[in-house]
Parts: structure tokens; sequence; C-alpha cells
């Protein structure tokens, strides 16, 4: 349980928002608050808001990714597939799926080993090992995103039919006490 804890913090550390680029605010009479800085116009995207959730998502995914060694648990055997479900919920909530697919992380590792097939280990991570660990949560994230797609169908697509009917109520005989 620990590996997947410390990797988890050096990727959090590694996102320039949660590093230490946050300043941190203390109001009077209360705990330090944590305020990042105004983005710049010419700046890139910032992770620190829900339009680039897709980002964050992607590095934590990267980190699954990797390779854990025999004695070590991988985040499947200690989550299952809740983490996934919950990451590409939010993705698919917040309209940024196909972002994700373009842009993550993973996904560009697996084209490019497509591309050159190289199987080398690259800073002791076997590249082989974890481009299958890459394609197996693509097929699971693109299962997670189907029946997403099926169940959280927009309102314009729903706006034609007709889902709810208005019955008259029964007529029953009227009984009046004398």
């Amino acid at each position: 349980y620990i590996a997947p804890q410390q990797r988890a913090s050096a990727v959090l550390r590694a996102v320039p928002v949660l590093r230490g680029a946050a300043q941190t605010a203390r109001l009077p009479g209360r705990a330090a608050v944590a305020r990042a800085p105004a983005p710049h116009h010419h700046a890139p995207a910032h992770t620190d808001d829900t339009n680039e959730f897709h980002r964050l998502w992607s590095a934590l995914q990267f980190l699954y990714c990797i390779p854990v060694g025999d004695t070590q648990f991988t985040v499947e055997e200690l989550f299952g597939e809740g983490l996934h479900w919950a990451g590409c919920t939010i993705i698919a909530l917040l309209g940024q799926q196909r972002r994700f697919e373009a842009l993550d992380f993973c996904y560009h590792i697996l084209r490019v080993q497509r591309v050159d097939g190289k199987d080398e280990s690259v800073k002791g991570i076997p590249l082989k090992r974890m481009v299958d660990r890459i394609r197996r949560f693509q097929v699971l994230n693109s299962q997670i995103f189907g029946v997403l797609a099926r169940h959280l169908a927009a309102d314009e697509e729903r706006a034609g039919v007709e889902h709810v009917r208005c019955f008259p109520p029964p007529s029953a005989p009227i009984h009046q006490i004398n």
C-alpha cells in the first residue's frame, strides 16, 4: 500500500499548482488557505480549474500504469475498477472525454511505442510491461465511457421523446353521508 501512496505523492508534487506554486494565505482567526496565483493571459491551462481535470486524471493514470514489483500491489488490486469509474465519470460529466483521449500522457506513450516498437527499460521501468498496462487501461476507459454515454444522454437527445404520460383519475361513485 505504501508504494502507490508514495507514487501518488510524487505526481501531486509534480503538478505545478499542487507542488508549491500555490501561495499560502493566512486569514485572521482561520487556518492557512492555499491560493493559486492568478493565471497569465498567455499561460497554459492550469490544473486547479475544472476545465483541466482531464490533465490531472491523466497524470494519475500515468502513475497507475507504471508496473509495480512482484511484492507490491497494483492499483486494481487495492481499489478495483472504482477509481477508474470515478475519474472517467468526472471527465464525462465535465464534457472533457475527447480532450482526455487526445491529450492523455499514457495514450501518447502508447502511440509512440506503436510507431518505434522499442522494448527497453527507461529509468528502471520496463516499457513493454507499461505499454501492456496502458492498453488495458485504455480498453477499460473506453468501456466506461461507453456505458456513461448510454446513461448520460444529453437533454437535446431526449427532447423529442415523451417519457411522462398523464392519465385521468379513475372515476368512482361519490358517496354522500346524510
